[in-house]
């Protein structure tokens, strides 16, 4: 799993350390990348049926300085809950 995959926006680069925190729910996969590709790093809620199946159903994306989150920090991503 890693960006330009599953419904995960971005592309894969070096050392973005794609999943280095994971969260799993009833209906959807928690991934972290806190080194890339944006700047702080990022999350993202990708649904069951995008990694099982195959589906395309959006991924939610989680990121310093959108959705109210502040656009500070370093290795946004690291650890998820």
């Amino acid at each position: 799993m890693y960006p330009g995959k599953f419904g995960i926006p971005g592309a894969l680069g070096n050392a973005q350390k794609v999943g280095k925190a994971l969260h799993a729910t009833g209906t959807e996969l928690y991934l972290g990348l806190p080194n890339g590709p944006v700047s702080y790093g990022s999350a993202h809620a990708v649904p069951w049926a995008n990694v099982l199946g195959g589906a395309t159903q959006p991924v939610t994306t989680f990121q310093p300085g959108t959705g109210g989150l502040p656009a500070a920090g370093e290795t946004f991503g690291s650890v998820i809950r």
